[in-house]
């Protein structure tokens, strides 16, 4: 007995002097170390798709709500609770949130509701290519801060939607001065950023029918469709020539438009013709004269039938030097 008491001793103390130190550094110093078989292709919260990044990312951030993985049930975790509904005089549906007191990010500074609004932001940033995590979220019209308490928000929907808390879990908070110490997001308000999306090939963008933009015959007002319209083909106007050195303006020249049936709920403009316009643009640039593209958008409703399609010619010329 006593030679297997012996042998235990030797055996842990043979341990401890081989313990990892870096381990033993951790530990004193609260962090925390895992390892992976490979190395994940992303740690940004807000584009991971893999199951490894997951692993990773759940260790370093946490959103507003979370699945207790003892019973299944949603439990709140930056929110100090579960969300409450309530419907608006513009028949919109508010779920109000507040952020736990205690919540605060790693340098001690409090975790805000402006903290909120720019994850919703940068989730919804065109140069985050995520749309499998995005689309979860595509129903929030806008988000409301409390003017006197920059713990309290509301999330507003323009139309039921009975999995908002399932897919607020797919929204990481995350640190806008660690992540955008310029503050380049700031310029835009979240509405903005999630009207469209853009590649050098398309531009989607994005309107929901509501009260303040009804028109007499209980629809969408035609001015809040041309400027959604527009904006599909003018943001790759504005792409095109962000290609080039030299200063280029651009006009546009002249808008048609036709109307097929009532605009109603959520309308998305889709132009197709990025590559196209890029081309004309590149040969304006090249030849020194005027250049115009005259640019398709279709606008659809949820039930994917088209409402309305818009035709915008948009001119472009390379400024001269003085």
């Amino acid at each position: 007995m006593n030679y297997i008491l012996k042998s235990l001793v030797i055996v842990l103390i043979f341990l401890t002097s081989c313990a990892d130190k870096t381990a033993i550094n951790a530990f004193i110093n609260k962090e925390i170390i895992t390892h992976a078989l490979a190395n994940p292709t992303t740690l940004n919260p807000q584009c991971h798709t893999s199951q490894l990044a997951d692993q990773m990312v759940n260790l370093m951030f946490q959103p507003l709500l979370q699945i207790d993985i003892y019973d299944g049930s949603i439990r709140p975790v930056l929110a100090k609770s579960r969300p409450i509904l309530k419907v608006n005089e513009e028949r919109q549906y508010e779920y109000s949130f507040e952020l736990r007191n205690n919540a605060q990010w790693d340098d001690g500074k409090s975790i805000t509701a402006s903290d909120v609004v720019f994850s919703l932001k940068s989730m919804f940033n065109p140069h985050c290519n995520n749309g499998v995590r995005r689309q979860h979220l595509e129903q929030i019209d806008r988000i409301v801060i409390d003017t006197l308490d920059n713990k309290k928000f509301k999330l507003i929907y323009n139309e039921p939607y009975n999995q908002v808390e399932w897919s607020l879990m797919a929204l990481y908070i995350i640190d806008e001065r660690k992540i955008d110490p310029n503050a380049l997001l700031a310029a835009y308000d979240f509405e903005k950023i999630k009207a469209y999306s853009l590649d050098q090939y398309q531009c989607t963008t994005t309107v929901n029918y509501k009260h303040l933009n009804t028109n007499p015959f209980k629809s969408m007002y035609f001015a809040v469709l041309a400027m959604t319209a527009e904006l599909s083909t003018g943001a790759l106007a504005l792409f095109g020539i962000a290609k080039h050195k030299e200063s280029i303006a651009v006009l546009l020249v002249k808008s048609e438009g036709e109307f097929y049936k009532k605009a109603l709920g959520k309308i998305t403009f889709l132009c197709k013709d990025g590559q196209r316009l890029q081309e004309e643009i590149d040969k304006s640039v090249e030849s020194k004269e005027a250049g115009s593209f005259r640019c398709h958008t279709i606008g659809y409703d949820v039930s994917g039938d088209k409402v309305c399609e818009y035709y915008f010619t948009w001119s472009f010329k390379v400024r001269s030097k003085k």
